[in-house]
């Protein structure tokens, strides 16, 4: 039974990058709109994100069917964990298959955008805090 939790909470929490994205997504499409100037490589900055929705849209079409397969070896009560692996590999499989996509896609936006222009699509993360000072 433990088998079965933890491979359902992997599935719940590992699956969800593609509907997460979608914000980050929709900010680059801004971002690109507004400062990239040169209309060919705009065009084809615009051409490389459209194809990033499409992947995350496509990934959670097919990520409800493979689910619907987990979920199903998850209803038997004597459902083994060998079971579950094998209801859970597709799904597994597809979000590699994603995250590779999505990681070509973005070597690919690299490619046409200008470095100033890729650090507002991407902008840094703001520094950690500093630590808690501790008074003795």
């Amino acid at each position: 039974m433990l088998i079965a939790i933890l491979i359902g909470v992997l599935v719940y929490y590992n699956t969800g990058h593609a509907t997460a994205l979608a914000p980050q997504i929709d900010r680059a499409e801004t971002v690109v709109k507004k400062n990239v100037h040169d209309e060919a490589r705009r065009k084809q900055a615009l051409a490389i994100i459209g194809e990033i929705k499409t992947t995350c849209t496509d990934f959670v079409k097919s990520r409800e069917k493979s689910a619907k397969g987990v979920n199903q070896a998850l209803d038997k009560r004597e459902v083994t964990a060998e079971e579950l692996r094998t209801a859970a590999a597709p799904l597994l499989a597809e979000e590699q298959q994603l995250r590779s996509r999505l990681l070509d896609l973005q070597f690919q936006l690299r490619k046409v955008l200008t470095a100033e222009e890729w650090a507002l699509v991407y902008p840094k993360p703001p520094p950690p805090p500093p630590p808690p000072s501790s008074k003795t």
